[in-house]
């Protein structure tokens, strides 16, 4: 499934927030594009931000409400 945001956006959102340098940010995509992975994997699996905080400031950019579902779970009806 597509994301609804480019990744110039992402980058913007998480180098704005402080959580990530544009230097990190731009390793990161180096390391998604060589691991056909998408760069909010590769973030993550960093250790620089959490996939929740990560979700949260998107969310937050777009001017919608964050759940996270890993806390509030999802019905499987």
């Amino acid at each position: 499934m597509p994301f609804i945001y480019s990744q110039d956006a992402l980058k913007e959102i998480l180098v704005s927030s402080k959580k990530v340098s544009a230097a990190e940010f731009d390793a990161a995509v180096a390391d998604a594009q060589k691991l056909n992975q998408p760069v909010e994997i590769a973030i993550a699996e960093r250790g620089k931000i959490t996939d929740r905080d990560m979700g949260a400031l998107i969310a937050k950019a777009y001017g919608v409400p964050f759940e996270d579902l890993n806390e509030k779970g999802v019905d499987k009806e």
